[in-house]
This record gives C-alpha cells, sequence and structure tokens, in this order.
C-alpha cells in the first residue's frame, strides 16, 4: 500500500469536461450571442443538448450565462431584421412576433377573440333563462359573435343526377 495521498485519488477516466475549459465556455456563449440556438451551438461544439441542461444545472452561473448570451442573440437577430431594409423582413419579424395581428390565418381558423366572444354568448344564452326551442335557433343566436359560416345541420343536397 501506498502512503502517498495523492496516488490514492481515483484518477480521472473518460472524456474531459468540456466546459471545464474557459476558452470553450466563452466561445459557446459567443454563438449563442451570434443567434445560434443550443440545439445548433452543441452541434457545432460536439456537446450533447444533455451535457449542456446538466453543465447548466450544476453550475447555476454558466446556466445564466446561457440563458443571457441566448437573450443577446435573440435581440441581434431581430435587430438585423427590424434595420433590413427588405419589408419581408420586417413581415416575418410581424407574423412570429405579433402572430395574434399578422400571422396569416387559415380561412377556417377560429381567432381567441372569436372563441371568447362564442364562449361568452353561449354562456349568456345557457344563463339567460330563455333557452331556445331548436339548435338552429340557438346558432343563430350565437352566430352574431363570429364572421365565420355557421355549422351546417343539415348533410348538404345530392347533385341531381340530370344535369
Amino acid at each position: 500500500m501506498n502512503a502517498d495521498p495523492a496516488e490514492n485519488e481515483k484518477k480521472k477516466t473518460g472524456r474531459p469536461r468540456s466546459f471545464e475549459d474557459k476558452r470553450f465556455r466563452k466561445a459557446f456563449l459567443t454563438a449563442l450571442q451570434a443567434g445560434l440556438s443550443r440545439k445548433e451551438a452543441c452541434k457545432c461544439f460536439g456537446v450533447g443538448l444533455k451535457t449542456l441542461g446538466r453543465e447548466c444545472q450544476s453550475d447555476p452561473q454558466f446556466g445564466a450565462d446561457v440563458r443571457y448570451a441566448r437573450k443577446l442573440g435573440k435581440v441581434t437577430a431581430l435587430s438585423k431584421i427590424i434595420r433590413s431594409k427588405d419589408w419581408r423582413a420586417a413581415a416575418w419579424y410581424l407574423e412570429r412576433v405579433h402572430y395574434e395581428e399578422f400571422a396569416k390565418k387559415q380561412p377556417d381558423v377560429v381567432t381567441k377573440d372569436q372563441l371568447n366572444s362564442t364562449i361568452a354568448a353561449v354562456v349568456a344564452l345557457l344563463f339567460s333563462g330563455n333557452v331556445p326551442r331548436s339548435e338552429h335557433e340557438a346558432l343563430a343566436k350565437i352566430q352574431g359573435t363570429l364572421t365565420l359560416e355557421p355549422p351546417t345541420l343539415e348533410p348538404p343536397p345530392s347533385p341531381d343526377p340530370a344535369t
């Protein structure tokens, strides 16, 4: 047996931890600040997303640095888009950031405001005590809250085979 305590310590085996190197950390954070996503930065630096997550949990300061670098990356990307003279960049930005107002909508999509007003109309109808006698009458009362076509309760007429 050796009396030397240094020899009794466990030798580290396996791959060295990437994030222990301060230059590696700085380069990784710089990539995030440039606008790369965590997934893209991990891929570029040969690190797994789970490894990044574990490192952020074990070192709260590094986790805060990663979150801050991501925010800077977002600001950098958005400022480039906003300063762009290309109207498509501004349209892209508006569609994604202010999507309720500017995003392209499918014709059969109900907006949040439409849904809320319809629910309010149904609740008011149920608690009014004046319950409609038929589904058609109820739909007619609720239809005023929507700009969409009301659903049809009857199947469409079959085409005339003679024409």
